[in-house]
């Protein structure tokens, strides 16, 4: 399970008593779900997640402690830990990706995207790295998940980005690879 039924809130913004009020906003059945907060410190922000009322109602059962991590918290909280000022982190599964931007400790925005094609990608990449920063120099770019320097988009992401590096493979990370396509749950067993 992996859900992309997610926003970002700063601190001081949000409000627990309002958290039903964000589903509507990001799903259109909002009755199928609960809303999941968890805090990204690093960048003073709430992330609130849709989770799946089925599921959470079975993982309540089988782990009555358990705690969940979404994947957009997982990468905002390892983009906090890379070098530069200026960075992004894109993370790659088999035909979407996830983005993260951040300028010094301030998140400037987060998205996923899917995608057909290297053209595709390219267009997402590009075209979030220019709103959001509007002069890409300087801009360290992060890459990690499904891709390596011999795919094909390498190449490609070069011609746009100077600073192209590959998340360390000692990085928190590489675990989340073998499990791209759920959120990250934690358990406190007695």
């Amino acid at each position: 399970y992996f859900t992309r039924i997610n926003t970002q809130i700063p601190e001081f913004l949000h409000d627990e008593r309002n958290s039903e009020l964000y589903l509507p906003l990001l799903t259109p059945q909002p009755y199928d779900y609960i809303p999941m907060e968890e805090t990204i410190g690093e960048f003073e922000l709430f992330n609130v997640s849709g989770w799946d009322k089925e599921l959470d109602g079975k993982l309540q059962t089988a782990f009555p402690k358990y705690t969940f991590r979404s994947g957009t918290s997982v990468l905002m909280k390892i983009l906090s830990r890379m070098e530069g000022k200026r960075k992004m982190l894109v993370f790659l599964e088999n035909e979407y990706m996830c983005i993260a931007a951040v300028e010094g400790d301030k998140m400037l925005g987060a998205n996923g995207f899917t995608f057909d094609n290297k053209n595709d990608f390219l267009y997402y990449l590009v075209a979030f790295a220019q709103v959001i920063y509007k002069d890409t120099n300087e801009l360290y770019l992060y890459m990690g998940g499904n891709i390596e320097e011999n795919s094909l988009l390498y190449p490609a992401v070069k011609k746009y980005f100077s600073e192209v590096r590959f998340v360390d493979p000692g990085s928190p990370i590489t675990n989340r690879q073998l499990h791209r396509f759920c959120d990250l749950l934690l358990y406190e067993g007695e």
